[in-house]
Order: structure tokens, then C-alpha cells, then sequence
């Protein structure tokens, strides 16, 4: 762990993950690139990086709308019943 978010009080810490070393503090992820690795960061850069995180708007995922043809049925006319006469 890295140490204590001063604004959300959540934990930081180093994770390695599937892609290299992250931090966390358990809702934001980001991954460490360039001269950051996981032996030297300090709880100053793990804030700032996930402030920085925070404040970039994500991009929703839109998805289309399926349409689907409407099945047209024959409308059936009711036969008219014939009373038999004895």
C-alpha cells in the first residue's frame, strides 16, 4: 500500500495487473507508464494521478437500438351463420 487518499480516505495501493503495475484505491484505476513503477511512487504522485483520472469524462457506450419487422396478418372476417329453417 501506498498510503491513505487525504480527500476520500480510501486505501492505495500497488496492484500488478494483466497489462503492468497499477494503483488503486478501489474505485479508480490507473496504470503506471514512463518513469513510475511500483518501488518509487509516493502518495503524492498516486493522488495526483487519480485525481487527474477522476476529472476525465469517460465515454459512455452507446448501443443501437435492434428494430424488428412487424409480421402483418390477414384479418379474418367472421362467417355469418345461416339459421336452417325445418
Amino acid at each position: 500500500t501506498v498510503g491513505e487518499h487525504p480527500e476520500t480516505g480510501e486505501t492505495i495501493s500497488v496492484k500488478d495487473g494483466r497489462y503492468g503495475p497499477y494503483i488503486s484505491d478501489g474505485k479508480v484505476n490507473v496504470s503506471l507508464k514512463g518513469d513510475l513503477s511500483p518501488d518509487n511512487i509516493t502518495l503524492e504522485q498516486a493522488v495526483e494521478l487519480i485525481n487527474q483520472k477522476r476529472l476525465t469524462p469517460t465515454k459512455k457506450k452507446t448501443t443501437k437500438k435492434k428494430t424488428t419487422k412487424k409480421k402483418t396478418t390477414k384479418k379474418k372476417t367472421a362467417k355469418k351463420k345461416t339459421a336452417k329453417k325445418k
